[in-house]
């Protein structure tokens, strides 16, 4: 976590110091500032004194930091963070602690950003009350944005999410489930039912508010096999694998790398894709794909040319940890896909 705090007086600073050494013991990347003339800053210490105007700070800072804690007035935060606000799924964790370490008040990014959790366990380590506004909290009820950022889930529709939360807080209890591909929920608890039905996604953790209206939660666990002629661009390769993506009922937020065989490491579609994407691209030898058992669409030209009957399917599998494969070879336009997905189970605790 990379973790930004900033103080206004001196007993605040010193609340921030002890704030930095327990953050330190997690490995976190931490940062104090103090923003006031009459602190003075010690050279040898972990302390930074903000010489420039407090909004010159935030500019520089709000945008990098995946936390922010400030230590004093929450007027001061609230104003001094009110231009950087953007959407709860991107901004940062921001809570406030009162100089004397007696509150804690995640103010902003609760549950997505982690504020709520990061409120927590600073009042456990300093002996502060955390103040805790965020519905689903203060009624102990099941938190869908929670859940998700626990489980690295991409959330489809966070207007879905918000009515996931609404229903729950009515004590409704809403059908949940698991899309082909994935390990079923294995839990249940007092607002979420287990049932066996799905809307033809694969790969997902899903809750169900209607008929035909889920919100999906995506998990990164799928491996994209691909092959192509050479030389095929990059906009002909994300046609085709958009469309079988589409068809097949796959989230491109479940992608979480391409892979294809050796002789493919330098296609410039590809990895003109990968980048575009933000994906890496992870290529194997023949001698590796061959090794993978299983049943696979072989091809004698592919054999041919390079040395293993099938590159997508194979590739698929392997770049998964021998995961299952979810969608077989298919081929368009001199471009072949294939996707698998690796051993995935949500996490309730």
């Amino acid at each position: 976590m990379k973790l930004d705090i900033v103080a206004f007086t001196k007993n605040g600073m010193m609340l921030g110091e002890r704030i930095f050494d327990l953050a330190q013991k997690e490995g976190w990347e931490t940062k104090v500032f103090v923003k006031s003339r009459y602190v003075s800053v010690s050279e040898d210490g972990p302390v930074i004194s903000v010489e420039t105007t407090l909004s010159e700070w935030a500019q520089q800072h709000i945008p990098a930091a995946e936390a922010l804690i400030f230590i004093g007035a929450a007027g001061i935060a609230v104003r001094t963070i009110a231009p950087y606000i953007k959407s709860k799924t991107v901004d940062p964790a921001v809570l406030v602690l009162d100089e004397k370490g007696n509150y804690v008040i995640p103010l902003l990014s609760g549950h997505i950003g982690g504020a709520n959790e990061l409120a927590l366990w600073i009042s456990e380590k300093i002996m502060a009350v955390p103040v805790l506004t965020t519905a689903t909290d203060v009624n102990h009820k099941f938190a869908v944005d929670v859940f998700a950022r626990k489980n690295q889930l991409w959330i489809s529709s966070m207007k879905l999410a918000k009515e996931v939360s609404a229903r729950i807080l009515q004590d409704e209890e809403l059908p949940m489930g698991c899309g082909d591909g994935c390990l079923d929920a294995g839990h249940e608890n007092s607002q979420l039912m287990y049932q066996n039905c799905e809307d033809g996604k694969k790969a997902t953790f899903w809750i169900r508010l209607g008929d035909g209206e889920y919100l999906h939660l995506v998990p990164s666990v799928i491996t994209l096999g691909i092959g192509c002629r050479k030389g095929t661009s990059i906009d002909t390769i994300e046609r085709v694998v958009s469309s079988i993506l589409t068809e097949n009922g796959i989230f491109p937020q479940g992608i979480e790398q391409i892979a294809s065989i050796d002789l493919k490491k330098e296609e410039p579609g590809i990895l003109q894709l990968a980048e575009k994407w933000g994906l890496p691209f992870v290529t194997y030898s023949s001698e590796q794909l061959k090794a993978v058992h299983g049943e696979f669409t072989a091809s004698p030209f592919v054999q041919q040319v390079t040395g293993v009957d099938n590159v997508c399917e194979r590739s698929a599998v392997l770049g998964s940890r021998m995961g299952e494969l979810i969608v077989r070879k298919q081929a368009q336009d001199g471009v072949t896909a294939a996707c698998a997905v690796r051993e995935w189970r949500v996490n309730f605790e």
